[in-house]
C-alpha cells in the first residue's frame, strides 16, 4: 500500500466517491482502481517483513533513470 500523503508535495488530490478515482486539484491527473503506477521501496523492516512506498511521479523517475545510467 502506498499513502496518499506521498503525492501531496505535487497536487492536492482528492476522492471521488462515484468514480472509485484521486484527482488532483490542479493537475486534473486520475488515479483510478486497476491503474498501473510507479513506485519505490524507501524503507524495509526484515523483522516485520514490511515495505514501505513511494509513488514515483513520472519526471522523477526519468531523472532517476537517467542519473543511475551516469553512474555506470
Amino acid at each position: 500500500m502506498v499513502s496518499i500523503n506521498s503525492l501531496l508535495d505535487y497536487d492536492e488530490f482528492r476522492h471521488v466517491e462515484s468514480d472509485y478515482c484521486l484527482v488532483g486539484h490542479r493537475s486534473g491527473k486520475k488515479f483510478r482502481m486497476g491503474d498501473k503506477v510507479m513506485i519505490k521501496v524507501v524503507a524495509a523492516n526484515l523483522t516485520k517483513r514490511q515495505l514501505d512506498y513511494e509513488w514515483v511521479v513520472a519526471g522523477e523517475f526519468v531523472q532517476t533513470k537517467g542519473m543511475a545510467k551516469r553512474k555506470r
